[in-house]
């Protein structure tokens, strides 16, 4: 957020300006948190630590609303910590109401404070923010305050507070954007981590309002995750893994904290207990919510009750990423290497399609629902596959399936290569299977059984077909490979790119070594690539385009 310093930035920070300055911040938290959730992955992807946030600040700006006209600082600090703490929702809003703590601890008995001491206050509440997690994870929202905190220590000694908060929001954001390298649940996922983001929003907010300048109008972008991997994320849903957010607070004259915690980790995980003897706030996941409230009665008057299904959460989620990222693709496949592939070309759910396994119409229609995509395009990849795909597509109510009839897994390839996603779905399928056309496909594998025609075959002998069509036989695997090859660029001559799919009986150096002889004979004058589908039945699956 580059802006051009102001003269008038106040040289130091009053009660009233950081009061001012936070009820700023909320609203612009309040505008992103849409945004926020969407990212929502950690710790678990229920697409709620926007709102969580946006909660814990308006309970945060209300606290502070009863302050008088021109507070000191200390007492708006302090207002501050006691609204995030009572008002916290979510991992995200108990670990915010700690980053408030923590603030409001450095600038207790304070009136007013200049830049050095907001670099200070900014250490404390990073260090409180981190001592709310029995095990602080990196690459989270925990690990942004921390860098947000790490100030150049030749900042200048005349930087004005809203200086050092400015350039506390410029290490936050390098630091969000450094948060899949930490986390590989979020690389997977492709997003930032959202907590860590929503943080940064926080500084950007109070920045905003210290500089004089109006909020933007528009929302800024989180970026999304990845609906195929949200999708496999539903497996822990489905078991129930995740659970209830469970929170409440607990008000009370010797409360035990450390107790608490102890006697909410045996029934749940995700624990965190803050606050003192007097007030503290607790939060678990578990299965068990009234069991939660008990062990909370133990230390105390319970209130402010919550438990909300985590299940439901993720499944709300599924559906907005779905309906966001445009049609879903399903698609039929056998072997780790293709069901891989297809799976970083965009394919949200892959359905098990080995040769003697094909799934049924009733499959393929469970897969295309799980997406919870109102539009699915089904790539059957198999000549076999495709009645079943289009009976799905017959059956199908509450999603609108649009069959690709691919008849092979390059095919399936081509085809994703070539999705559109900002397309009405009907013409994307169109698109890809106009795609698949265009590409040639062959395949070698072994004879079952003699045939005498079209191709004379014994038990067991190498032969290739293209599209399904015996063309050749051979006395070995490459041999029939290089015939294959030859065959191809005969009816397909405008080919340029060749791409050899090794299968599950094929080593990476014996794949590597028949490309190479390839391209010095059958191949020659073509761009070859080797892929390690991992297929069955066929040694190697070919395609030219």
């Amino acid at each position: 957020m580059p802006r051009e310093p102001k003269a008038s930035a106040e040289a130091r920070l009053s009660g009233a300006s950081l009061a001012a300055a936070i009820a700023t911040a909320a609203r612009w938290l309040e505008q992103n948190a849409a945004a926020v959730d969407a990212i929502n992955v950690f710790p678990v992807p229920d697409g709620d630590t926007g709102t969580n946030m946006t909660l814990t600040l308006r309970t945060t700006v209300a606290e502070m609303e009863g302050l008088g006209p021109n507070p000191a600082l200390s007492e708006s600090a302090a207002a501050a910590a006691r609204g995030a703490l009572l008002g916290a929702r979510g991992n995200s809003g108990v670990i915010l109401s700690q980053w408030f703590r923590g603030l409001a601890a450095s600038l207790d008995g304070v009136a007013e404070a200049d830049g050095r001491a907001i670099g200070v206050a900014l250490g404390s509440a990073a260090q409180a923010a981190s001592g709310a997690m029995a095990e602080p994870r990196e690459g989270t929202m925990i690990t942004v305050a921390r860098a947000s905190a790490e100030l150049d220590p030749e900042l200048d000694p005349s930087a004005t507070p809203v200086d050092v908060i400015e350039h506390a929001l410029a290490l936050a954001n390098e630091a969000v954007a450094k948060t899949p390298e930490q986390m590989p649940l979020l690389a997977e996922a492709g997003v930032v981590d959202a907590g860590g983001r929503g943080l940064a929003l926080l500084l950007e907010g109070l920045v905003y309002s210290l500089r004089g300048e109006a909020l933007p109008q528009a929302s800024t972008d989180a970026g999304r995750i990845d609906p195929s991997w949200l999708v496999r994320a539903e497996t822990s849903a489905a078991e129930g893994r995740y659970g209830f957010c469970t929170e409440f607070n607990v008000v009370g004259a010797e409360i035990d904290v450390e107790g608490l915690r102890v006697e909410l980790g045996a029934i749940g995980d995700s624990v965190i207990v803050v606050g003192d003897t007097g007030t503290a706030h607790a939060h678990v996941h578990t299965t068990e919510p009234e069991a939660a409230y008990r062990a909370g009665e133990r230390q105390g008057q319970v209130e402010s009750r919550k438990a909300e299904d985590m299940h439901a959460q993720h499944g709300a989620l599924v559906s907005r990423t779905a309906e966001a990222a445009g049609p879903a693709v399903v698609a039929v496949a056998s072997g780790e290497g293709f069901t891989r592939l297809l799976r970083e070309l965009g394919a949200a759910t892959i359905v098990d399609g080995r040769e003697t396994f094909n799934p049924s119409a009733e499959s393929l229609l469970e897969a295309a629902r799980g997406t919870h995509a109102r539009d699915v395009i089904l790539l059957p990849d198999h000549v076999n596959v495709v009645p079943a795909a289009e009976q799905a597509a017959a059956l199908s109510e509450g999603v609108r399936i649009h069959v690709t009839p691919t008849t092979s897994m390059p095919q399936g390839v081509a085809a994703l290569l070539a999705l559109d996603r900002t397309a009405p779905a009907e013409e994307a399928a169109r698109r890809m299977g106009e795609a698949a056309d265009s590409v040639l496909t062959g395949a070698v594998t072994w004879a079952a059984r003699a045939v005498s025609a079209p191709v004379p075959l014994r038990p067991g002998q190498p032969f290739a077909l293209v599209e399904r069509e015996i063309v050749c036989a051979a006395e070995t695997v490459e041999g029939a490979l290089a015939e294959l090859v030859a065959t191809m660029r005969k009816r397909k001559p405008e080919g340029t790119l060749l791409t050899v799919y090794a299968g599950e009986r094929v080593d990476e150096a014996e794949a590597e070594a028949a490309a190479s002889r390839l391209a010095e004979g059958a191949a020659e004058g073509l761009e070859v690539e080797i892929v390690i589908g991992g297929q069955p039945h066929y040694p190697y699956l070919a395609s030219l385009e």
